[in-house]
């Protein structure tokens, strides 16, 4: 269909929005021909997070990834974009109107967006994604809140996108590999106990590199953990990881799941040194794929060993005991050989 045949259903669609009886028929042509044009790639039905997904299902969340991308905006834009799109359409760009003059991926109302933007999939994303950046503190806030209100649904609704959130988040990781803004790590990742203070006693390393690392950790003490961050005032837990060891001169990768095959292996809790680092699976890792990473920083006055750590979003950099993550501990490596 070309651009003028489709501007002019889109002025039809619009003339007669006060004919109920006639406006699906309508709405659903203006945007038959741009379902999909962007040729999302074709993928395999499989179950993610306990879901089923479909093919289809999974080819939109990754053009939703995608759009994220190329709008150049973190993450968690993309966690929760896809979070509310299963929470509204099931990611299915559904064209008949259900629910008032609701279509597309978002179920955005044609009546405000216009069909050629709401059954469009690249453009309904581009849509939400503009009204996603204006909301107060989208990046800290909690996603269900952030989605509620962009999408302004019932009120009984608005808790309803939370339960999305770790789906999405594993979808963004799938299909937002490699990049510099995105951490492997989800929200709610970590363990949350601890506090955003120093142990009773401790003292820094003496070992002047193991002292700059550690440093700069504890220096972020209190700070919020935003997934995808990269600092200076918010971190995820690799992220924090690299940035301290950066500071002592040291370049580890950005995510988890790389920076668990860097350095080399520390044997147990016995032999390790400040500024090593310790990897438990968190809330959507396993053994062998580790996703939530902590450093150690020494020990106490009565010898008990701790770490420092961003946990999860809602929470800040903290130090916590080792002895909180020790049944859950699977690597631990160390980034510069001291032995």
């Amino acid at each position: 269909m070309s651009r003028g045949a489709r501007n002019l259903l889109l002025v039809v669609v619009l003339g007669i929005l006060l004919s109920p009886g006639v406006i699906v028929l309508i709405a659903s042509a203006a945007v038959a021909g741009i379902a999909n044009p962007c040729g999302a790639p074709s993928e395999a039905a499989e179950q993610v997070e306990g879901t089923d997904l479909s093919g289809e299902q999974l080819a939109n969340a990754e053009l939703i990834v995608g759009v994220v991308k190329d709008e150049k905006l973190p993450a968690r834009a993309a966690v929760i974009s896809l979070a509310t799109s299963m929470q509204e359409s099931s990611l299915v760009n559904n064209l008949r109107q259900l629910d008032h003059d609701s279509i597309g991926l978002f179920q955005q109302r044609v009546s405000i967006y216009g069909a050629d933007v709401a059954g469009n999939p690249v453009r309904s994303t581009k849509a939400f994604l503009a009204k996603l950046v204006k909301q107060p503190d989208w990046q800290t806030r909690p996603l269900t809140e952030v989605a509620a209100d962009v999408q302004i649904p019932r009120a009984d609704l608005r808790g309803e996108y939370a339960k999305w959130e770790q789906l999405a988040t594993t979808l963004t990781q799938r299909f937002l590999p490699g990049s510099t803004t995105t951490c492997a790590d989800g929200p709610g990742a970590g363990l949350d106990d601890g506090a955003a203070g120093l142990p009773d006693g401790y003292q820094l390393p003496t070992d002047a590199q193991q002292r700059t690392a550690v440093s700069f950790a504890l220096a972020q003490l209190g700070e919020r953990y935003v997934f995808g961050a990269n600092g200076p005032d918010t971190w995820d837990c690799s992220s924090l990881m690299q940035g301290s060891w950066a500071a002592a001169g040291v370049a580890i990768p950005r995510v988890t799941y790389e920076q668990v095959k860097s350095g080399v292996a520390v044997p147990g809790l016995s032999a390790m040194q400040p500024g090593d680092l310790v990897f438990i699976p968190g809330s959507l890792g396993s053994a062998t794929n580790p996703r939530h990473v902590g450093m150690y920083i020494g020990t106490d006055s009565k010898g008990e060993q701790w770490l420092v750590q961003a946990p999860k979003t809602g929470d800040v950099v903290k130090t916590s005991k080792v002895s909180s993550w020790a049944r859950k501990i699977v690597s631990i490596r160390r980034p510069v050989d001291k032995s």
